[in-house]
């Protein structure tokens, strides 16, 4: 039990971290590293535009990436849902 609580600790900071970490690519573990970003001064309509700079870090596409970031998104959350039951 107690090993649980030690571990979710840091499983929600990596989450954190990553969520912040600009330009991330899973297949290339240098870009972990990249430093994180929060502005200060975006407002909801400078996220909610389509064409907002908010999206521009992002590719799309189905690609090798696009499937190690999936399998990265339900590795950390599944880990986090099994830490929280």
């Amino acid at each position: 039990m107690i090993l649980k609580r030690i571990l979710l600790i840091p499983l929600l900071l990596s989450i954190s971290k990553f969520s912040h970490t600009p330009h991330l690519e899973v297949m290339h573990p240098s870009s972990w590293t990249n430093s994180s970003v929060w502005d200060h001064h975006a407002t909801l309509w400078s996220i909610l535009r389509p064409d907002s700079e908010f999206y521009t870090s992002y590719s799309y596409g189905f690609n090798v990436e696009f499937i190690a970031r999936k399998i990265a998104h339900l590795s950390f959350f599944g880990m986090l849902g099994l830490l929280f039951y």
